[in-house]
């Protein structure tokens, strides 16, 4: 019944143009929206608007919420669903947005065995069963106009929520069946085991050395790879970029047509 009737306001929702407004803030602070095609730009639209209309947006610290503020970070997420919408991010219910880095406290996994209770600073954080994403404001416009340098927090904390739909952080988003999990776990496992000896060794790599905290960051950072640096990361890690490509049904290191 619920998801009947969601559906319904989703179509409904499509059947009208958003804003014009929102076309403007998108072209002038998502460079990767003004690059795309008239009509993927309306269907990224599209996507933003559910996640505006759906979800609980607010802010904290004195930040005053804006429509740049909404619209910006809701194309940004909408990226990830330009292919593949699934249910919109179904564990997340509210994004809370701070206007500068964030203090994160309590204990945190850094891989393996080894739990630190230091607090952190982070641009964002995804906090699974309470169902809320935080962000910061200054890092998601920064990373936002910045769109090859490989680091787009909204990106990385919605990649989060994806791999949450299971119910668990573990690297793997939820998908069709037992044989792609098999395909998945064979290309991301190794893959990760060699990027961790590489940051431990103090190479250089093409993916963020925080990416080897753990497999769930590892597949946040492969993430803002595959959308922002997509020709490196294909030619670099093959099999990597095919697992995101067939997950996510889109192909960022093709030239736009």
């Amino acid at each position: 019944m619920f998801g009947l009737l969601r559906r319904y306001r989703r179509r409904r929702l499509g059947a009208h143009a958003p804003p014009t407004e929102w076309h403007r803030i998108a072209v002038t602070n998502v460079p990767a929206f003004a690059n795309s095609s008239a009509a993927e730009q309306s269907a990224w639209l599209h996507h933003a608007r559910i996640l505006l209309h759906e979800k609980h947006w607010e802010s904290t610290g004195g930040l005053e919420l804006t429509e740049e503020i909404c619209v910006t970070i809701a194309v940004q997420a909408a990226r990830l669903l330009l292919g593949n919408p699934g249910d919109y991010f179904p564990d997340v219910r509210t994004v809370l947005i701070h206007p500068s880095t964030i203090t994160q406290s309590g204990s945190r996994h850094e891989g393996g065995g080894i739990w630190s209770d230091h607090d952190r600073p982070a641009a964002g954080l995804a906090t699974g069963r309470m169902g809320v994403i935080v962000l910061a404001w200054d890092a998601a416009r920064h990373s936002a106009r910045t769109p090859d340098d490989g680091y787009e927090v909204v990106l990385h904390e919605f990649a989060h929520a994806l791999d949450f739909e299971d119910g668990h952080f573990n690297g793997a988003p939820a998908l069709a069946s037992s044989q792609e999990y098999r395909a998945w776990a064979s290309a991301l496992q190794p893959a990760f085991e060699v990027h961790q000896r590489d940051v431990g060794a103090g190479e250089n790599t093409l993916l963020d050395s925080y990416g080897a905290t753990n497999p769930t960051e590892f597949f946040a950072v492969l993430t803002e790879a595959f959308f922002e640096q997509p020709r490196e990361l294909r030619s670099k890690h093959p099999a990597l970029y095919e697992q995101l490509r067939q997950f996510f049904r889109q192909d960022p290191a093709q030239p736009a047509e």
